[in-house]
């Protein structure tokens, strides 16, 4: 299912006609785009490309996903699909430097939560300890 999104994602991003209209007069554009710059129109036609070209393995999942009114005709599983792929692949972590794994560096230490409870009436934290 990731993969045929990724596919969509692939198809989308690389076409200007799936532009928005600021992002069309924009030159400084280029592909592939990110999900921001791609209109809603052009996000329901991959919807629906995706669907019409699923495999016979994910189709059932695609099917669960379907919700119609009245003639309005909607995907949210291949949507979410779309919205993961476009997040992790839209240049997110471009300006990250390397992950603290690849640094060397020890775990973080994990601070404890507050050991205390919101009281609304009072617009205040009180401790557990008395």
């Amino acid at each position: 299912m990731k993969d045929e999104a990724a596919l969509g994602r692939e198809r989308t991003s690389q076409n200007p006609d799936n532009l928005t209209p600021a992002c069309r007069q924009d030159p400084n554009n280029a592909p592939p785009y990110s999900s921001s710059q791609i209109s809603e129109t052009a996000k329901y036609r991959e919807v629906v490309n995706i669907y019409n070209l699923a495999s016979p393995e994910t189709k059932p999942f695609y099917d669960a996903g379907v919700y119609q009114d009245g003639t309005n005709w909607d995907n949210w599983v291949i949507r979410w699909l779309l919205w993961h792929v476009f997040r992790y692949r839209d240049d997110r972590n471009r300006n990250r430097g390397p992950g603290r794994a690849e640094r060397g560096a020890p775990p973080a230490q994990v601070q404890p939560p507050y050991q205390g409870y919101y009281q609304p009436s009072g617009m205040s934290l009180r401790s557990y300890a008395k």
